[in-house]
């Protein structure tokens, strides 16, 4: 199980310096002038993007705005707890397909990942008309960046479209920077993604390392969800720990049911 990071709501904007992240190069000198004045401008997207405030309807909005009510559109907004700002209980991140949501909701749960963007970084390559947008730019809890573009099937990408990913692979890679792709296959199941979404609508708070450790330091036996609610409660703890625990794959069940109060769960 993935320990939680605990991380509680941060304050907006969030702070980023160049000093925060963790790019291993091997050798910066084997950088020509050019990448590294990309590398700089790059990274300064990048402060721009983490530093960017919400509207005043909750919205971080990228350098690229998706557009909402589209006709044949599945664009949409992503409630994130984990990037919320300024004592607000979420933000909304812009998303473009059903694929997209899925995966915002797993670097929601992802105790690795300390905040995330949405098509936020622009990126002009040599030969290529239009600018790229990956589609997140995440950032986890070692000050690592990791940029990743959501597709339904990355098997039957066009040559073209695998060509780009394997180019910004190695590009990116230079400046220390992991660039891919996922699919529905790095996602759980249908079943799987129905609980986890309930169980996020669930949890009005997330707990600090701190309480989650300290909940953690008694016995679970296996018992229903809803009774673990009851000892929670009784212990002193918020219940949202219990989805919480769920949601971050601390705690486990049977993830082909619909979960509720009489679903068994077990550590």
């Amino acid at each position: 199980a993935r320990v939680p990071s605990g991380r509680p709501l941060r304050e907006t904007p969030i702070s980023l310096a160049l000093e925060d992240l963790y790019l291993p190069i091997d050798d910066d000198e084997s950088l020509s002038d050019a990448e590294k004045q990309q590398r700089r401008e790059f990274l300064a997207q990048v402060q721009d993007a983490f530093a960017t405030e919400p509207t005043l309807s909750g919205v971080v909005h990228g350098r690229r705005r998706i557009r909402l009510g589209k006709d044949g559109s599945r664009s949409s907004y992503f409630p994130s707890m984990k990037n919320a700002q300024g004592g607000q209980s979420a933000v909304y991140l812009p998303v473009e397909s059903r694929a997209e949501g899925r995966y915002a909701l797993e670097l929601e749960r992802d105790t690795r990942v300390r905040a995330f963007r949405t098509q936020s970084i622009e990126i002009s390559l040599p030969g290529v008309g239009n600018p790229i947008f990956p589609d997140f730019m995440i950032l986890d809890n070692a000050g690592r960046l990791h940029l990743r573009e959501v597709k339904a099937d990355l098997r039957y990408l066009n040559p073209s479209a695998k060509g780009r990913i394997e180019h910004l692979h190695r590009l990116l890679g230079r400046y220390g920077i992991s660039y891919d792709g996922v699919d529905m296959s790095d996602m759980p199941s249908d079943k799987k993604y129905d609980n986890l979404k309930w169980l996020y609508q669930q949890i009005t708070e997330y707990p600090t390392q701190d309480v989650v450790e300290d909940f953690l330091k008694a016995p679970i036996s296996r018992q229903r969800y809803g009774t673990l609610k009851g000892v929670a409660v009784a212990r002193g703890f918020n219940p949202d720990i219990v989805p919480f625990l769920l949601f971050t794959d601390v705690l486990n069940t049977n993830w082909d049911r619909p979960i509720d109060d009489l679903s068994e769960v077990w550590k």
